[in-house]
């Protein structure tokens, strides 16, 4: 088993501690040219070479970084996730800003992930049922009229900018992966 780390925004974590969010995909760098085969476990094969998820194997830990302040008061953290937006700027001003996830030590995660499969595939392949798996739900409430382009609405405001959007249609690696701990539980439905 390997312990490895993964980036998620304040919505996302919500979205995994209430237990919408199941799935992620993530670009996938450099970009294949051709369709990726499986040639290992977890490892992917095209024309330009192979490619090794980086997100590890089923069985493997994910540890969370997320938007934080560090130590503050005999507390380990305060987490962006669990405040609303009015208190999340007053606090990161009263404090001198919040730290970014990227920055995010070992020690300040409070959530840890097991994955549970690792995949290739195209972001347009996607399925309703895992568009939902995603963490769609607080994004529309029709979302369940149509999880997918819902998805690919959330899908671009994160990618687009980079040249990933949803109509280049990018390779991915699908990571589904289940909660399996949360230190202190601060997180409240907003």
């Amino acid at each position: 088993m390997t312990e490895r780390l993964i980036l998620f925004s304040a919505p996302m974590i919500r979205a995994i501690v209430e237990c919408r969010k199941t799935q992620t995909r993530r670009v996938i760098k450099p970009q294949p040219h051709s369709h990726p085969t499986q040639v290992a476990c977890l490892v992917w094969e095209t024309s330009q070479g192979q490619f090794k998820s980086p997100y590890g194997q089923p069985g493997d830990k994910l540890w969370v970084k997320e938007t934080f302040l560090p130590r503050l008061q005999n507390t380990a953290a305060i987490y962006r996730a669990d405040l609303n937006e009015p208190e999340a700027s007053g606090i990161g001003a009263l404090y001198g800003g919040w730290k970014p996830s990227i920055f995010m030590p070992r020690w300040a995660s409070r959530i840890t992930l097991e994955v549970v499969s690792v995949k290739v595939e195209r972001v347009q392949e996607i399925s309703e049922q895992a568009a939902a798996s995603e963490g769609i739900q607080s994004i529309t409430p029709d979302w369940k009229k149509n999880p997918v382009g819902v998805f690919a609405v959330l899908w671009d405001a994160i990618n687009a900018n980079r040249g990933f959007g949803w109509d280049n249609n990018p390779w991915v690696w699908t990571v589904e992966f289940k909660l399996i701990l949360l230190l202190d539980g601060l997180l409240r439905p907003l």
